[in-house]
């Protein structure tokens, strides 16, 4: 909550609608930023798995001219999260859309990662895709010379690290990190790296 930007609470203060992941989850969030909920202000579930019967409703809104703002649950809207499709369906309607600066896990952990930021590839949460695009990441992550950043639970990280065919230092290194994770009860990390040295 405190990586909330000043222009974001205030968006979100002044929109119709607000399209959430999880509207339990994001409600919490909300309720502890703005206390009472505006009872004239419409939370949309909008996730991976219903984004098609979501989609009807939010253009609807938008044709009425209200403003509609989309939330992730943590960081970025439509970086690895649910609400690029109707982002996508907005534009080629011609619908006005306005990217509001925020936290990105991606370039936040590029940026301390000590590997030159000029050229990266972003692969997502990896272990989350379908088979057939999960080994097409890994086959193009074996091909990189950039810097690689990608998404995994700490529980994942060194198997997947071990499916990638990353040289052993980086394998090492991961032991270490998870366990630092677990130590500092982290969900997640993020790896990146540069050619042999991805870290």
């Amino acid at each position: 909550m405190e990586d909330f930007t000043l222009r974001g609470l205030r968006v979100l203060r002044g929109v119709d609608a607000i399209c959430m992941e999880d509207t339990v989850h994001s409600g919490i969030m909300l309720k502890r930023i703005y206390g009472d909920r505006d009872p004239s202000q419409t939370f949309i579930h909008f996730a991976h798995a219903n984004w098609a019967r979501a989609t009807p409703q939010i253009l609807r809104r938008v044709a009425k001219g209200e403003a509609i703002a989309v939330i992730a649950d943590a960081g970025t809207p439509c970086i690895s999260d649910p609400g690029w499709q109707i982002i996508d369906i907005c534009l080629e309607k011609g619908v006005k859309v306005i990217p509001i600066p925020g936290v990105t896990a991606a370039t936040a952990a590029l940026s301390v990662s000590g590997c030159s930021s000029q050229m990266y590839s972003f692969f997502g949460l990896i272990s989350n895709q379908k088979k057939k695009l999960k080994k097409r990441s890994f086959k193009l992550i074996q091909q990189c010379d950039e810097a690689i950043v990608l998404y995994e639970s700490k529980h994942r990280l060194v198997k997947t690290l071990e499916v990638s065919k990353w040289p052993s230092p980086c394998l090492e290194q991961a032991f270490r990190l998870q366990r630092k994770l677990e130590a500092l009860g982290s969900k997640n990390t993020h790896v990146g790296g540069e050619g042999g040295q991805r870290v």
